[in-house]
């Protein structure tokens, strides 16, 4: 984000927001509210953005989670299958 002043706008900040670039919203909002601590609708619209992003991360941490899981389940199947083959191998073959 670039650090002209002419950038810092609530309604900059809304774009951003809307575009769904909500790390730069946040950036604009808490610049906003440095400048004028008293303006609520800064204050409400930072948390707005924030709950946003923090939506985004847990359905971010939910897809990995949910990745490794099926990873992991994989990973174990590939043993169990490879403790049967070798259950069946002949006596003096393992591998």
């Amino acid at each position: 984000m670039q650090n002209d002043a002419i950038y810092h706008t609530p309604t900059m900040a809304k774009l951003l927001a809307d575009q769904g670039k909500l790390c730069e919203a946040a950036e604009i909002y808490r610049h906003l509210i440095g400048l004028d601590p008293q303006k609520r609708r800064y204050h409400d619209a930072l948390a707005g953005v924030e709950a946003r992003l923090k939506a985004q991360t847990g359905e971010r941490v939910k897809a990995t989670l949910s990745c490794w899981m099926s990873i992991l389940m994989a990973h174990k199947r590939y043993q169990n299958l490879r403790e049967i083959r070798q259950n069946r191998a002949p006596k003096g073959h393992e591998g």
